[in-house]
């Protein structure tokens, strides 16, 4: 209900009440509710991104339906004919929070809203040496974002419940989703101006991972005497270099 209410007020001119609040914090789940100002800012800018994605018949059949909180989105998205789920729309809504970019994807990772330009979330941590490890606390229906900073690779390890990952690489003034989901992701060929941020979001009960980041620079390569050249045999598994020296013939 607050969050339709803040809805109004918006479509009415009157804008979002700081927004910004809850994006200096996106640790409390999306259904909590403390009667914070962050908790108005959070429920404010869930439902202008719902009406922005899809429109207002689907704030309507919002509103008529008798389901509350998750089960009324899910229902409404079903009669509204959309084929998106609960858990979909709220890892895009992470992401926009975060790049708020709406001139990529149809959309989906931004707001259109001219008073939310240049609104962003807040890092949880960053991290530039590595290998890394970072211990994530994620509440049910929650967000948290970090920035990484590799060389050449980047390698995600996570260990613990599961999880929805996105890791956005955003160059000059490009910017590229990835998901990164799943026990582990590996990401080549950053440039040094890549800026990459690792968005993850819990919709299954409140859970702990353990997320090992190491980045694996590049070897160089170095041509010895008598190699030929020829790879005849190695280590399987994550091996990144192999050599194979022959014994030069009797007055080579």
């Amino acid at each position: 209900n607050e969050g339709l209410s803040e809805l109004a007020a918006s479509l009415c001119g009157y804008g979002i009440g700081r927004p910004q609040r809850y994006l200096e914090d996106t640790a409390p789940a999306l259904d909590g509710w403390a009667n914070t100002l962050a908790d108005y800012s959070r429920a404010g800018l869930w439902t202008l991104y719902l009406e922005e994605q899809f429109g207002t018949e689907f704030i309507r059949a919002l509103t008529a339906d008798p389901a509350n909180g998750i089960a009324g989105i899910e229902a409404a998205l079903a009669v509204s004919g959309f084929g998106e789920t609960f858990s979909s729309v709220f890892a895009d809504w992470n992401i926009a929070n975060y790049l708020n970019n709406s001139s990529i994807s149809g959309g989906r990772f931004g707001y259109r809203s001219p008073d939310l330009h240049g609104l962003r979330a807040r890092v949880r941590e960053e991290t530039d040496r590595f290998p890394a490890r970072l211990n994530v606390d994620l509440e049910e229906n929650s967000a948290a974002y970090y920035r990484l900073s590799g060389r050449d690779s980047l390698v995600l390890d996570f260990q613990g419940f599961y999880h929805r990952g996105t890791l956005i690489r955003q160059r000059a003034d490009t910017a590229e989703v990835l998901d990164a989901s799943g026990d582990m992701f590996q990401l080549h060929g950053i440039a040094e101006d890549d800026r990459l941020t690792l968005v993850l979001n819990n919709t299954s009960g409140a859970s702990q991972y353990d997320l090992c980041a190491y980045a694996p620079f590049a070897l160089p390569l170095r041509r010895v005497a008598y190699d030929d050249g020829e790879f005849t045999s190695g280590i399987t598994g994550r091996a990144q270099a192999a050599q194979r020296f022959a014994v030069p013939a009797e007055g080579a």
